[in-house]
């Protein structure tokens, strides 16, 4: 007998799985395992993404003044601790998570979904403002008008400092906050100067200058971890198909510096790294699954005990282990029939829901299938190497002065990652690449720019 349709007009739908009791005795490990990691099951449980401004500032990772400075002096008032000891209400999480990253705050006596990472650190230190109250409002206020804030967030900072150098004249400056709110609505409906600012900041350095510091990789403005001080990140924003994303980019920053410590400036083996946390995190999302379980890859022994001597010893071989992941990806994925068990459960999961025969290889490679594909397609556009860049404030300026690893040596690391991936030194993949991953039958349909937009 059929279920009756729902009020929204759809029938309800049970998810066949072909081995559920395997699956629930699998998740109930798995969940097991998340509490007890201190990423997993204390910092994001205890503080959420927020409790990461800290660490940020700790290590010249918080983007200040639109990435002019990776520390901010005030960011303890616009922290994740201060939240959760001042503002927070109670935490919580997507249905049956065991995390529960999510914090709940009040605005206007109304309880909301309070800020994240991104939302403290470029709507604080971006713009220089310490006021946390304001931050919960701003986050509230965008939220409802369906704006995204960190795009927001750093385009403003672009407006302040292209005001502050004479080249636009919109009455925004830093630490000058009474009238933000008003720009939120003013970008929403596009009134005044909201309706150059909704075009985001690339759009707004072209017309009225400052491209060196439009912060942005493909007209996405990127997170609020400062590259000069993770540099696989920086590869990872500039490489990443969808623009400035640091998710799509890798999140490099997790080994350098935020819950390793891996040679920040250090270039070396960041981009095999890079590739492989890609197609990893690619592998999960394609499959539904939360990007947060892949912290817990990194295991517990050595986040717990950072200044352990096998902690130190694996953060100092990292660099040069490189070479090892790019002959790993160019041998056939089978080689890894086999499950990582507990750290990585996401394969053996998936087996056991669908039935497919999965393995930590097979899943690796439809990661990598996915990240290729949207490239593949990103070519057919233009995009190119010329396309994988960062603005200029941080390529060519050092962060500390004096100190030229304090930028990110992209065009270098660029060239490891393209041989990595199997593309061209332009940033195409190879018609090899493309054989090799069964995507080379693509090329039987061909369309344009123009076609597409007919």
């Amino acid at each position: 007998m059929e279920k009756p349709e729902s009020n929204y007009g759809f029938r309800e739908q049970t998810v066949p799985v072909k081995e559920k009791e395997k699956l629930d005795k699998l998740n109930r490990k798995w969940f097991k395992y998340l509490k007890s990691h201190p990423l997993t099951g204390d910092q994001l449980p205890r503080l959420g993404t927020a409790g990461l401004v800290s660490t940020m500032q700790m290590r010249g990772q918080l983007s200040t003044k639109n990435y002019k400075y990776g520390t901010y002096e005030d960011y303890e008032k616009v922290s994740g601790e201060y939240l959760a000891e001042e503002y927070n209400i109670v935490n919580k999480g997507c249905l049956s998570c065991p995390i529960k990253c999510a914090r709940t705050v009040m605005v206007d006596g109304k309880p909301v979904k309070g800020p994240e990472l991104e939302t403290l650190g470029l709507l604080g230190g971006g713009i220089l403002n310490n006021n946390l109250e304001a931050i919960l409002k701003w986050n509230y206020e965008l939220d409802e008008l369906g704006m995204d804030t960190i795009s927001s967030a750093s385009t403003l900072a672009f407006a302040m400092e292209a005001h502050e150098k004479g080249l636009w004249d919109n009455g925004l400056t830093f630490g000058s906050t009474e009238e933000i709110s008003k720009v939120w609505d003013d970008i929403a409906y596009r009134k005044g100067i909201g309706d150059d600012l909704a075009n985001g900041s690339r759009w707004c350095s072209e017309k009225y200058g400052g491209k060196e510091f439009a912060v942005h990789s493909k007209g996405l403005e990127l997170a609020a971890y400062e590259p000069r001080r993770t540099v696989g990140l920086g590869l990872g924003y500039a490489v990443s198909n969808r623009g400035g994303c640091h998710l799509n980019g890798g999140y490099m920053v997790l080994v350098e510096g935020l819950s390793l410590a891996v040679d920040q400036q250090n270039p070396h083996g960041k981009a095999d790294f890079t590739m492989i946390f890609q197609d990893l995190m690619e592998g999960v999302s394609s499959c539904g699954q939360c990007l947060f379980t892949t912290y817990a890859f990194l295991p517990s022994l050595i986040i717990s005990h950072p200044q352990s001597w096998y902690t130190k010893a694996f953060c100092k071989i990292v660099p040069y282990i490189g070479f090892v992941l790019r002959i790993i990806n160019k041998l056939p994925t089978g080689i890894m029939h086999f499950h990582i068990p507990v750290i990585f459960n996401q394969s053996k999961a998936l087996k056991l829901i669908t039935g497919m025969p999965v393995t930590f290889g097979s899943f690796i490679k439809a990661g990598r299938r996915g990240y290729t594909l949207e490239r593949h397609i990103n070519t057919r556009f233009g995009i190119r190497r010329k396309d994988d860049s960062l603005p200029k404030r941080l390529t060519d300026d050092p962060q500390i002065p004096g100190n030229e690893k304090t930028k990110v040596p992209l065009e270098w690391m660029k060239n490891v990652y393209y041989s990595a991936r199997g593309w061209s030194r332009d940033g195409v993949p190879t018609p090899k690449t493309l054989r090799r991953l069964n995507l080379d039958k693509l090329d039987s349909y061909k369309v344009t720019c123009e076609e597409f937009k007919k």
